[in-house]
């Protein structure tokens, strides 16, 4: 979903996703950490905005990879 935001705020082609999620697939939610720290203070269509407009401009980035295919859990 927010791929899909940030493309069609940005004026590209909406991502396309090959494949399929592994049944071990790491899933994360952050109801523990809202409880610890409090839901974020910036609403989601305002980080992507702040983002899309960024990149718009030409803002850095750092370039480095993801590397969201990783399993191990070692980043």
């Amino acid at each position: 979903d927010l791929a899909t935001r940030l493309a069609a705020r940005l004026g590209a082609p909406a991502p396309r996703f090959v494949g399929r999620e592994a049944a071990t697939a790491l899933l994360s939610h952050a109801g523990r950490q809202w409880a610890l720290m409090g839901r974020p203070s910036v609403p989601l269509d305002r980080l992507v905005e702040w983002t899309a407009d960024w990149l718009a401009r030409g803002g850095r980035t750092l370039g480095k990879p993801t590397r969201f295919q990783v399993r191990t859990g070692e980043f």
